[in-house]
């Protein structure tokens, strides 16, 4: 039996270029994890504190990645911009991660299982909604 979590390094450029941020992206039962910190990228010496950002599958509007030649790049959607506020370059609920080639088995992997964890998810929302209907109350947002 395969490991419930998956994780794959992950980074992207900020400020034009001057600093990066470099993390890791997991699965977990219940959403997705990223640990990140942004450095500068010239000498790589200054770091800011770790920081941790948790997504959950409900809060997950679209989840895909796309491969090219020298590296792999995932493509994260939320529903709200609340729980990016704090990571720079994320524009409108997206965020676009970079993953070295080496990564891409994983990242690949890692989307696979995040998409049918929250299919999974939608489906049990759609069920809860649907015995809601038959007793008159509704756990989906109108």
């Amino acid at each position: 039996m395969k490991p419930i979590a998956v994780s794959v390094p992950f980074f992207f450029d900020v400020y034009e270029g001057f600093g990066q941020v470099a993390g890791i992206l997991s699965t977990t039962k219940t959403g997705l994890s990223l640990q990140y910190e942004i450095r500068d990228a010239l000498i790589g010496t200054i770091k800011t504190d770790l920081r941790k950002i948790f997504c959950s599958y409900a809060d997950i509007a679209d989840l895909d990645v796309k491969a090219g030649w020298f590296r792999t790049r995932i493509f994260i959607r939320l529903n709200t911009m609340e729980s990016l506020k704090d990571i720079p370059m994320t524009h409108a609920g997206e965020m676009v991660l970079s993953v070295k080639r080496k990564h891409r088995e994983a990242a690949v992997e890692l989307v696979s299982r995040a998409k049918l964890s929250l299919s999974e998810y939608h489906l049990e929302m759609l069920e809860n909604d649907a015995e809601a209907d038959s007793t008159g109350e509704s756990t989906l947002p109108c």
